[in-house]
């Protein structure tokens, strides 16, 4: 089974999601962790966005799990309402529900 890990939306959070992944990598056949396009440029959070990546990044896996925190559990549960992703199994940490995602 893989694992793609999702984080929350600051870019706070890449020290703690890649400490995460290398907690857990070990269970895993392959892990992957989605740094957020607005971590690396000077544009706005679209979620619309992120769960294109995922999308992207999920598309040639049959046996996968997602890991998500905060911001990531918006941008999962949206594709996979949107049956762009089909995990198999999903672990969410938090819940940003003062958040839009489009």
């Amino acid at each position: 089974m893989n694992l793609i890990l999702l984080p929350g939306n600051s870019p706070h959070n890449i020290d703690w999601i890649e400490k995460v992944e290398k907690i857990l990598r070990d269970l895993f056949d392959k892990t992957h962790i989605q740094y957020y396009r607005h971590w690396k440029e000077n544009v706005k959070t679209e979620g619309s966005h992120e769960v294109s990546v995922l999308k992207t990044e999920s598309k040639g896996l049959d046996d996968y799990a997602i890991f998500a925190k905060s911001f990531g559990t918006f941008v999962a549960m949206e594709a996979i309402k949107e049956k762009k992703v089909h995990p198999k199994k999903c672990i969410f940490l938090g819940f940003p529900y003062n958040f839009n995602i489009k």
